[in-house]
C-alpha cells in the first residue's frame, strides 16, 4: 500500500501581521502530480452546525453523494456523547475530536469503509486554531 502524505508548515501567525484577505499564504504548498495509475476519489467538507440530530442524514448525503470522505466541523458532539459517533459510523469509519471546554465546535472525518486509515498524533501542538 502506498502512503502519500500531505506537507504540513507548522508555525503560528504573528498576532500583528494579517494579511488583508485572512488568509496566511505561507500554508500553501505544491502537491507533486499524481501518476497515471492514481486512484481517484470524492471529498467533501461540510459545516454541519450540530450533527447531533442529523447523523442520519448525514451518513445518507455521504452515501447518496458518492463521497470517500466527509470532513465536518461545528459538530457539537460532547466527549460523552457516544449515540451520535455510532450513527455516523454505521456506513462510514468515523473518527471524531469534540471542542474541549468550550461549547459547540468540534471536528469529525467519515471515511469510506473500503479504506483504511490510522489515526496520528498531531505534530504540532494548537491550544485553539481561532483568531
Amino acid at each position: 500500500m502506498c502512503h502519500q502524505f500531505i506537507p504540513v508548515i507548522c508555525h503560528r501567525r504573528r498576532r500583528w501581521h494579517s494579511p488583508k484577505n485572512g488568509r496566511n499564504l505561507d500554508n500553501l504548498r505544491c502537491l507533486n502530480a499524481a501518476s497515471a495509475g492514481s486512484i481517484s476519489f470524492s471529498i467533501g467538507l461540510w459545516n454541519c452546525q450540530s450533527a447531533v440530530n442529523k447523523a442520519d442524514f448525514i451518513s445518507a448525503f455521504a452515501t447518496h453523494s458518492n463521497l470517500s470522505v466527509l470532513a465536518l466541523t461545528e459538530t457539537c458532539i460532547h466527549a460523552e456523547n457516544t449515540a451520535t459517533p455510532a450513527a455516523l459510523a454505521s456506513n462510514f469509519n468515523f473518527s471524531h475530536t469534540s471542542r474541549p471546554n468550550r461549547r459547540g465546535g468540534g471536528t469529525g472525518l467519515l471515511l469510506s469503509k473500503t479504506w483504511k486509515f490510522t489515526c496520528l498524533s498531531p505534530s504540532c501542538s494548537y491550544t485553539s486554531f481561532e483568531f
